[in-house]
This record gives C-alpha cells, structure tokens and sequence, in this order.
C-alpha cells in the first residue's frame, strides 16, 4: 500500500512473535505488563452477560473461557497449521521408539468398561476439585455441580448401553466406592432445592444434545441417578419437560432411551413416582418398537414395588387407570407386553378400589357388556363385587343411579350375585335396599309401553335374591351332623382300647380279639389278596405321572432360576450371600448364647451349692428345735383335746335325744299331709299325664320320624360293619 504523504512503498502486516531461546515472549495486553497479574479476578455472576442465554454456561468452549478469565490463566496461542514441520533429526529418529513404547503404554492404560474407568478413578483430585470450587464460588452451588459432571464424563468416556440393560436397578452408582458416593452425596445435601432443581432440568435438557452430538454422559447419569435417589420429586416436578424432551427425540433413539432411564431412577426410591411417571410419560411410547422392551421392563420391576402402594389416589387417576386396562384387554400389545402390563394393572387395582370404588364401579358397569366372554365378565363381575364391599354405601348409590340406563349390565351382574353372592346378598343392608328400588323401577314400567330387552332378566334376578333373603333360616345342628360327632366318638374309643388294652397293637385289643374270634381279619385278608393286582395296575400307572410331575417340577425350578438370573441378575447369588451371612450369624449368636449360658449355669450351679449347704446346717439346727417344740406341745394339746372331746360327746348324745323326743310327734303329721297331697296331685295331673303320652305317640309313628329313625339305624350299621363289630 502507498504511503500518501511520500512516494515510498510499505508493507502493512502483524509481525509474528518473537520468540527467546527455547521460551515464547510473555503475552502483554499492551501496557507491557502481564496480564495475569494486572487482569483482578472475575465473580461468577460476571461470567454472564445479561444478553446470554440461561444456559450459555453449558457450553463447554465458554465455560472454560470463564474458568481461564476467573483464575487468571493466560490465553493459549493457536498453533499455525501451515508452519511446516522440522525434519526429524538422528537423536528424534532414536528417540521415536521409545514414544511409541509410551503411547502404547497409554492405549493399554485407556479403561474400556465403566467399571474398569470408575477404579481408575483419582477420588482425591476429584474431592479437591469440587473444594476448590466451593472455595471459589461459595454461593454458586450450581457451578460445583456443574464442574462436577464435567469431570466425571471427561474422565468415564466409555460406551455403555443407553439403559444399562441386564444390570441391577441401581446401577452405575452400586460400583461406586463408599468415598466417592458420600462426596455426591454430601455435595447434593449442601446445594438448596432451588440448585438442585435447576441442575436437574438443565442436565436433562442438555443430555440428549451431548449424546446427539457424540459425547459421553456416564458422569451426567450417574449424578442425576444418585439426585433421584436423594430427591424423586424432582422427577414429577420436571414431568412436563420430559414429556416435550421426549415429543423432540422420538426419532433418536440412544437420547431418548436413556431420558427414560433418568426418570425410572425416581421409582427405586419412591414408587408413587415411579408409577406416575411411566403411566404419563413411558406409557404412550409403549407401542413403538424401539422403548417397547424397555417399558415392559419397567413396568415388571414397577409391580414388585408396587405392592407397598397403601393409596394410589396422588399417582393414577381413574381415566389412566382405565385407559390401562383398556390397552391390556386389546390386541395392541405382544404377548410379552401384555404379561408385565397385566402384572402391573393387577397390582394396582386394590389401592384404586380403596380409594375410587364409586367411580371404578360406574366405569366396570360400562364395560361389562362390551365383550360377551364369559372369563371377561366373571373377571369385570368380581371387581364389581370387590367395589361393592369396600364402599357399600357410595357404590350401591351409584349402581341405584345407573340401574335404569344400564339393565342390560346390571342383568349380569345380579346373576352372577345369584350364583356366587347369595350370602352377601341375605348379609348386606344396602343390598336389600338397593334390591327393593330395583324392584319397584322394575314395577314402574307400563305393560304396554315399550320395555327395555333386559327388563325380563333383571326382574328374575331381582326376585330370586329377594325371595333368597326372605327364606327362614334352617337351623345349624342337623342329625348328620349328631351321626358324625357319633363316629368321631367311635374312633376314639377304638384308639383307646388299641392303646390301653393292646398295648399299641391292634390284634392284642378287645376289638382285634373279637375280629379274629368272628373270623373278620380273614374276611379282610381275602379282600386285599382280590384288590391286590389292581393296586399294583394303579401303581404301575400312576408312576410315570408322578416321574413326569417331578420332572417339570425341577423344570420349572430351572426355568424360575433362569428368568431370575435374566431379570435380575446376580439375585441367587446375593440370595444364597444373604443367606449364608444370616445363617452365620445365627451360629455365632447361638454360639454366644450358648457359651454365656453354659457360663451362667455354672455359676449358678456354684452358688446353689453354697446356699444348700447353708441351708442345710441351719436346717438341721432349726429342725432340732422345731421337734423338741412340737413334742412338748403335742403332749399339753392331746390331753386337753381328749378332755373337751369326752365332754362333747356327753352333750351331743343329751342333745340328740331331747331332739327325737320333740320330732317323734312332726314326723308322723308330717307324712300323713304328704300322703293326702300326692293323692291330689295325682289325680290333677294324670289328664296332662295322659296327653303327653299320647303326643309322644304320635311323634314317634310319625312317618318322618320313622325315616330318621331308619336313616340312624342304617348309618350304624354300616359303620358297626366298617370296623368289623358287626357281621350279620
């Protein structure tokens, strides 16, 4: 370019740097000074403008940009890719072997697993780190979390399956080291809610984007796994956004996959969450290929949790419940999907009958009619009932307010309360009730108006329940009843003569003795010697069906080990742990009860022995005493004994005949008044004598009688011949 003020020529460039002997020139920020030392140190609040974005930290070229500005790090000089490279001196051709060796030193060094990569692990560095940051930054807990996950995904960049298929429910953080995981954890108990919520939603908006992109994120979900352990709420607090996440990345599947694997994470902890969040989230991706098995595996690890549930009534709502059950009884779902969601919906259908049994009874009177399988209605008809039980008074109101409008329903549910619910149809106060208003609804219909199809079945029903209520009672005790109290009474008394008189044998009993006298053990001989070959045909039978039944015993054995091992794997293994450390431990308590008992024994056996042989002198001391004592006293109170008993008996006898002198006369007036008296009453009540017979007659000749007398008859006979007392 030309210089305007002269006729010279000048070249106008930046000059490269200068460099000293073997060092580059220090960096000058134009006032020749350093520009670590003259650049003061940023705050975290100044890392972001006000222009940015709310999450322009997450981006990793700015977050170090920030780091360098804050802790006064100089800016790294770009390299010129153009400069061209030395030519290799002999000392470097020397040296390359070994740079080689090194390299592959470090290849091998490389982990390949998340395991391998978690013990390579500098827990030290990392602890250090997350204090330099809250040195730093004291009131910015979000930045530590931040710089945190950083950390762990630059250095755990393995690949791993998106779910971590075939691995326990709390892995990755079950191969984390007790001091690693109290550093999280003391990490997250530090940081408020408001940190932990938007360290939670800003990671799960991030996530996808970094897989999307290629990057690792095993640290980001091993700490958001450990900050559902510690807090689930956040899972159903950021419900919303997952769902939108979700609706973006149904197409990637790697992103999306482990997006639902963060929100199952809240289920180990808190299972109300966890059922929450697979009915609205993961239950409409159920029917795409890609997240089928992964839902289903869910919702299988959902049903043994399930089972803690008391109230379903903050998690599921009656419409998902129903949207649910709807979706199982289609033919939407594989056979596999439908066994996990089945085994889930029936986990979930007692807490929802205890908490909306009124409205679970209305949506199963609807449905009741929609199929005409019978498996199905008996299956809508017991839940119907359950409802019924559980809430009389809401459910029988809202069956009284839907009878009209639903005949045809209610006409099978009341025959399939005739046929299995008869007793708690005659029990049940509001179903008595409820069988009247249904009977005048009923009645209310004009003869000849048109009337509903159903009408004809639901006065049928209605009418045999009620006249199943009305019915008398029968009384309880029955004389079979008598003639089995009877034989039980026989059986006893043949066990006690076997033990009693037969010593235990039933030959030496009186019984046995009779049977042999009257020749029954040969009658009974020749009977089993006649039925002898067709138990052994039985025998032979039967016996492959026994093999065969042991056979698919053990198979079901294996095949239960099996799918354990696939579902959960390592669980026999922990199982047969568990049960050998409790199995231990019970020997070394027992060992220790029985080593302080054997003690305490002896102990005690030595202090018995002691106190005995103390007793002993003392007693053989007090008992000389106490018989010298009793000896005296016996001799004083025998001789005066003896004198008030001579006179006792003196005045007794005065007594007794002064008092037959007195009685002589009362006596003989006494039993001349009886006599007239008893001839009264025997001539007053000889008509009611006489009547009483002749009605004891009459029961006796009457024909029912005659028939219970025979029935009796007959059934002792029978048994008087089964044990061989009898044998005409």
């Amino acid at each position: 370019m030309a210089d305007k003020n002269g006729d010279k020529w000048e070249v106008v460039g930046s000059s490269k740097p200068t460099k000293t002997k073997g060092k580059l020139a220090p960096v000058t920020n134009g006032s020749g000074k350093n520009s670590a030392a003259a650049k003061p140190m940023l705050k975290v609040e100044e890392l972001i403008t006000p222009l940015d974005s709310a999450y322009s930290i997450l981006d990793p070229e700015r977050r170090a940009q920030a780091k360098r500005e804050a802790l006064g790090i100089a800016e790294p000089k770009p390299v010129d890719k153009n400069k061209a490279k030395a030519a290799p001196t002999k000392e470097a051709a020397k040296k390359k072997p070994s740079k080689d060796a090194s390299k592959e030193k470090e290849k091998e060094k490389i982990p390949r697993t998340l395991p391998d990569a978690l013990d390579m692990l500098n827990v030290a560095e990392f602890n250090q780190l997350k204090e330099t940051m809250k040195a730093r930054f004291p009131g910015t807990s979000l930045f530590w979390l931040k710089e945190m996950v950083t950390y762990l995904n630059s250095h755990l960049n393995v690949e791993t399956d998106p779910t971590f298929a075939g691995k326990p429910r709390d892995y990755p953080s079950s191969l984390l080291s007790a001091e690693l995981r109290n550093i999280i954890t003391s990490t997250f108990a530090e940081c408020p809610a408001d940190s932990l919520q938007a360290f939670y939603e800003q990671s799960v908006l991030t996530m996808p984007s970094e897989i999307n992109r290629g990057a690792k994120v095993c640290g980001s979900k091993l700490m958001l796994q450990l900050l559902s352990f510690h807090r689930p709420s956040l899972a159903a607090a950021n419900l919303a956004r997952f769902k939108e996440s979700l609706v973006n990345l149904e197409s990637r599947v790697p992103a999306s996959l482990s997006l639902l694997w963060v929100m199952s994470q809240a289920a180990v902890k808190d299972t109300n969450i966890g059922v929450q969040v697979w009915m609205e989230a993961m239950l409409p991706l159920i029917g795409l290929k890609n997240y089928a098995p992964f839902v289903g595996q869910v919702a299988s690890q959902l049903t043994f949790k399930a089972k803690e549930v008391k109230s379903s009534k903050v998690t599921v709502t009656v419409a998902d419940f129903f949207k649910l059950y709807d979706l199982v009884q289609g033919p939407t779902l594989t056979a596999a999907q439908q066994k996990d969601v089945q085994s889930l919906l029936l986990v979930l259908t007692r807490p929802m009958m205890t908490s909306y049994a009124a409205k679970m009874f209305g949506q199963f009177l609807h449905r009741l009619t929609s199929s005409t399988s019978s498996s199905y209605r008996a299956e809508i008809c017991r839940y119907m009932v359950e409802c019924l039980k559980t809430d009389a008074s809401g459910t029988f109101e809202a069956w009284r307010r839907e009878y009209k409008s639903n005949m045809a329903a209610s006409a099978v549910l009341l025959k399939w309360c005739v046929d299995h619910e008869s007793n708690f149809a005659r029990k049940g106060v509001e179903f008595r009730t409820t069988l009247v208003h249904f009977r005048s609804v009923n009645n209310s219909f004009s003869p000849s108006a048109k009337r509903p199809e159903a009408l004809s079945s639901c006065t049928d029903y209605t009418n045999a329940l009620i006249s199943d209520i009305q019915r008398p009672k029968t009384s309880t005790f029955s004389l079979k009843f008598l003639n089995y109290l009877l034989v039980l009474s026989i059986a006893g008394l043949v066990y006690y003569d076997v033990c009693h008189n037969g010593n235990g044998v039933f030959t030496d009993s009186r019984l046995g003795t009779a049977m042999e006298r009257y020749g029954v053990n040969e009658q009974v001989a020749r009977a089993y010697a006649h039925c002898e070959p067709y138990v052994t045909l039985v025998k032979v039978k039967s016996q492959p069906l026994i093999d065969n039944g042991l056979m698919y015993t053990i198979q079901l054995r294996d095949l239960i080990h099996q799918k354990g091992d696939e579902y959960f794997p390592g669980i026999w293994v922990e199982a047969d742990n568990k049960y050998q450390m409790v199995i231990a431990l019970v020997k070394e308590k027992s060992n220790c009860m029985m080593t302080k008992a054997g003690q305490l024994t002896d102990q005690a056996m030595k202090i018995g022995a002691e106190y005995g042989q103390i007793i002993g002198q003392k007693g053989a001391e007090y008992w000389t005493v106490t018989s010298e004592k009793a000896a005296e006293i016996w001799t004083i109170s025998s001789g005066k004994v003896t004198e008030y008993w001579t006179v006792a008996s003196a005045k007794v006898t005065e007594y007794l005949a002064v008092a037959n002198e007195m009685t002589a006369d009362y006596r003989i007036v006494v039993s001349e008044k009886t006599s007239e008296y008893w001839i009264v009453v025997n001539e007053k009540t000889a008509p009611y004598v006489e009547k009483m017979s002749d009605l004891a007659t009459r029961i006796v000749n009457e024909e029912r009688v005659q028939q219970a007398w025979k029935y009796t008859y007959d059934f002792y006979h029978k048994a008087l011949h089964a044990v061989g007392i009898c044998t005409h």
